[in-house]
């Protein structure tokens, strides 16, 4: 989905007008939701690392969010870098940190769609906790939004673990 798109619909959540909030301030709090996201569906990578010794290590990519696993054991040795068990190195599977939204309305959310429904709403719940300033009212909107964000993203994550059992159980590889 575009940032256009996604504007539209935080408009439509919080029933503001085009130019309440500044599209930079939008896609900041959208940024955050995506970082969130890509925590469990991001993108993901593999990266290649042979011929150092365990000693020295290899540094993370610089795209790594989080390490998922890897073809052979590994550890992070005490300078904080990746070294295998085997001593001649192994493949690391990781995620990638999400592209960031600008607020340009051509900017385009590379999660799976089907989470990019839970920006607009992270967005609004930040709104709505930015505008109360102490009114309890408003300051109950945000924290309804913020449910609503956390629920949609308790039901990715299950959606996401049975697909993965599905697929394991079909032995089903990409």
């Amino acid at each position: 989905m575009q940032f256009s798109e996604l504007k539209s619909i935080f408009l439509s959540h919080t029933g503001l007008n085009d130019g309440d909030v500044q599209d930079s301030t939008l896609a900041a709090w959208m940024n955050e939701a995506q970082l969130d996201l890509s925590y469990i569906c991001g993108e993901q990578a593999v990266q290649n690392y042979a011929g150092m010794s365990p000693a020295e290590g290899w540094p993370l990519p610089e795209d790594c969010l989080t390490v998922t696993g890897g073809d052979e054991d590994f550890y992070f040795n005490n300078l904080g870098r990746i070294a295998f068990t085997n001593g001649s190195g192994g493949n690391i599977f990781y995620r990638k940190y999400p592209i960031r939204l600008t607020g340009s309305l051509t900017d385009e959310c590379l999660l799976p769609e089907a989470v990019q429904y839970l920006l607009p709403i992270f967005a609004a719940a930040r709104y709505w906790d930015m505008e109360s300033e102490g009114d309890v009212e408003e300051s109950q909107l945000g924290t309804k939004w913020m449910n609503y964000y956390q629920m949609g993203k308790a039901t990715a994550i299950r959606n996401l673990s049975q697909a993965g059992s599905q697929l394991q159980k079909w032995h089903i590889e990409e």
